[in-house]
């Protein structure tokens, strides 16, 4: 076939490429290339596949789905060729959303995530998706991949309130752990948690956690001085993770039982159209109204007050505790993480930093401040990273 022969070729020109003969700007400009045309191939593909199923000439040989063989005759994932089975027949029906993979505009996870709104479980979510679909094609477009999860999460919400209750005491029904001994002794742990109890167990988990990475950063630094590097480290990040697990069991038993517990904060949005039934926990992540009832005797609540479109706070509540200027809170709250293009650094680890210095006449405001976590705060004038200064955290 003429058009796939055209493809192999260039495929094979593209391999034949030496990437260590471009220089950085020539590799990064060709790899969101790269990234573009994945997704147009994957638009073409789930189309071809589609066709495919529709013709049922796989079953000739007895196979029962046209993924179980294609999954035989590649030798690859059964899975992944169901996955993309069921995002091609949700594509006949989501025209916009195909349309802007096949322009390479948008990510195939994007267009899964349509899809699974697109054919939701809940009917009233899935009877509003084709009059929301131009618009949640446009967050897909202009927005980060995480705000766009948050615009598609709180779709759902607003769509379908008694639904989305629903669906967050099933979350919390469905809760489980499960921690067994291996035959050498080890253990395994497993689980799945609901989004407030897994935020307050990650959220000390990465608190313990940052504190033994700057343990193991002063340990390698005072060996290799300014030369060192994450390689330098005695732990990975997913050892300090486990280490701080069980500080956090040593840490329990050891406590006083009178000991004040930390609160939860959740986040009421409030006086812009987009956001006007929004409540999130402090790390941005969108929950029923109806899941913090069993909190409210205990959770610190901020109230964050917007002026319209420009999406300005103009008021924002105050709580009792941890409270470090309104200012501060403000923006933590507006941009939620790093705002440096690909960092997900959160809010509560990052730096407030003027975008126009004060030093150039930049005013200390909500309009001149963002967040940027430290080592992104650190770099923001030449992007050199220097060899002396950690990493953030969680590169790991």
């Amino acid at each position: 076939m003429e058009g796939l022969e055209d493809f192999r070729n260039g495929a094979e020109k593209l391999l034949a490429v030496d990437p260590f003969t471009l220089t950085g700007e020539q590799l990064g400009d060709a790899l969101v290339e790269w990234a573009r045309i994945e997704a147009k191939l994957a638009a073409g593909k789930a189309r071809w596949l589609a066709a495919f199923e529709a013709q049922r000439s796989y079953a000739d040989d007895g196979s029962k789905t046209a993924a179980a063989w294609l999954a035989r005759r590649t030798g690859g994932s059964l899975a992944s060729w169901r996955a993309l089975a069921r995002l091609a027949r949700r594509l006949r029906h989501m025209p916009a959303t195909l349309a802007a993979l096949a322009a390479g505009e948008i990510t195939e996870r994007h267009a899964q995530l349509l899809g699974e709104l697109a054919e939701s479980d809940r009917p009233i979510v899935a009877a509003a998706f084709p009059g929301a679909e131009q618009e949640l094609v446009e967050y897909a477009r202009t927005l980060r991949f995480e705000d766009f999860v948050t615009a598609v999460r709180y779709r759902e919400s607003v769509v379908d309130e008694d639904g989305a209750e629903d669906q967050a005491a099933a979350d919390r029904d469905a809760r489980h752990l499960h921690l067994s001994q291996t035959f050498r002794g080890n253990w395994a742990l497993n689980g799945q948690l609901d989004p407030l109890t897994g935020e307050q167990v990650a959220t000390e988990l990465r608190r313990l956690e940052r504190q033994l990475f700057e343990q193991d950063w002063a340990q390698a630094k005072a060996t290799h001085g300014d030369t060192v590097g994450l390689q330098h480290l005695k732990r990975t990040a997913a050892q300090r993770r486990a280490d701080a697990l069980a500080w956090m069991a040593r840490r329990s038993a050891a406590k006083d039982t009178a000991a004040r517990e930390p609160k939860p904060l959740l986040v009421i949005h409030l006086g812009d159209d987009s956001l006007h039934r929004l409540c999130e926990l402090a790390s941005g992540t969108t929950i029923a109204p109806g899941q913090t009832i069993p909190y409210l005797g205990d959770a610190e609540i901020e109230r964050l007050i917007y002026d319209g479109a420009s999406r300005k706070v103009i008021d924002l509540g105050r709580r009792s505790r941890f409270l470090t200027g309104p200012l501060r809170r403000a923006i933590q709250l507006r941009d939620r993480r790093c705002t440096h293009p690909g960092c997900h650094t959160p809010a509560d680890d990052c730096h407030i930093d003027h975008i126009i210095p004060v030093a150039n006449g930049g005013e200390t405001n909500q309009d001149n401040g963002t967040l940027l976590c430290p080592w992104h705060n650190r770099h923001k004038a030449d992007r050199t990273p220097a060899g002396h200064d950690p990493p953030p955290a969680n590169t790991g």
